[in-house]
């Protein structure tokens, strides 16, 4: 389980959303980042997330 603010939401304590589901890794994923030493893209492994939102208590 994990916690995280939906997209267009102002970030808030109060505005988080629980998370539950599975996950599995995931290969050929592309990373980009700019300003930092380094390339700026790389290809590599990360986790997948399939997740189900948990609806915040009103």
């Amino acid at each position: 389980m994990s916690h995280a603010v939906p997209k267009g939401t102002p970030y808030t304590w109060e505005n988080r959303c629980r998370y539950t589901g599975t996950f599995c890794w995931w290969g050929s994923t592309a990373y980009s980042r700019a300003g930092v030493p380094g390339t700026d893209t790389d290809t590599g492994w990360s986790l997948r997330f399939f997740e189900q939102v948990t609806p915040r208590p009103a």
